[in-house]
């Protein structure tokens, strides 16, 4: 099982920034440069977009994990 730690839950939401930055900056990139074939273009444009949407999901999915009781217990030890 996934032990939700104090470590683990600032690693989640580091993770969901990465993922939304790389999504924001791979489609500022598709749009400046682009790709020659239009398939390929596409397809960076439609990574990018599931990025920049599952940046954000990620973090909601942290805040949930965080709001539940039994995790609430374990994270009153953290430092805020």
């Amino acid at each position: 099982m996934f032990f939700f730690s104090c470590k683990s839950m600032r690693r989640l939401v580091m993770l969901a920034g990465f993922v939304f930055f790389t999504g924001i900056c791979l489609q500022l990139c598709s749009n400046l440069f682009s790709l020659g074939e239009v398939l390929s273009s596409s397809y960076v444009s439609y990574t990018a977009f599931l990025l920049v949407l599952s940046g954000p999901t990620l973090l909601l999915s942290t805040v949930v994990l965080a709001l539940l009781p039994s995790r609430r217990e374990r994270l009153e030890t953290c430092e805020h």
